[in-house]
């Protein structure tokens, strides 16, 4: 099993250590008291810092390995290797967004309050709304690779 420590700055100390995940954990992201972990067991899970627990209702998966994440209480956003991004939300257990516009992985996330950004392995950024009931990409930027 893959294992996320958290240390204290001041003296070093592992604090928390928390377990779930069966593959190499890929990607982390914080958002005040929570911590999301994407990892190769296509898994996404959202830990409570206070606790030191995961919260176990949300059963958030893809169907490859999770490569980033991020979070923006209540909404958490996950990229994987096939190219997809999902859009979930905490306070109700759900997936509400499934953003498929890429043909390699997704390898990062940028969010602002308006807007999701991904980027995959062959050099695009594609530009999303970040409300979830918004549909189809808003523009795509195409890097030379």
């Amino acid at each position: 099993h893959a294992h996320a420590r958290c240390w204290s700055l001041k003296t070093g100390a592992c604090t928390v250590l928390l377990s779930g995940h069966t593959g190499t954990i890929t990607c982390l992201d914080a958002h005040t008291d929570h911590l999301v972990s994407g990892a190769k067991d296509c898994r996404v899970k959202v830990w409570n810092l206070r606790k030191g627990k995961c919260l176990k209702h949300l059963r958030w998966k893809h169907s490859s390995a999770v490569l980033c994440v991020k979070v923006t209480r209540p909404l958490v956003y996950s990229g994987c290797a096939k190219g997809l991004v999902k859009m979930w939300d905490i306070e109700k257990a759900s997936l509400l967004r499934v953003l498929d516009g890429h043909r390699s992985s997704v390898k990062c996330l940028f969010l602002d309050r308006w807007h999701l950004l991904s980027g995959d392995a062959e050099g695009r950024v594609k530009a999303w709304s970040a409300h979830p009931d918004a549909s189809g990409c808003l523009i795509t930027f195409t890097h030379p690779v």
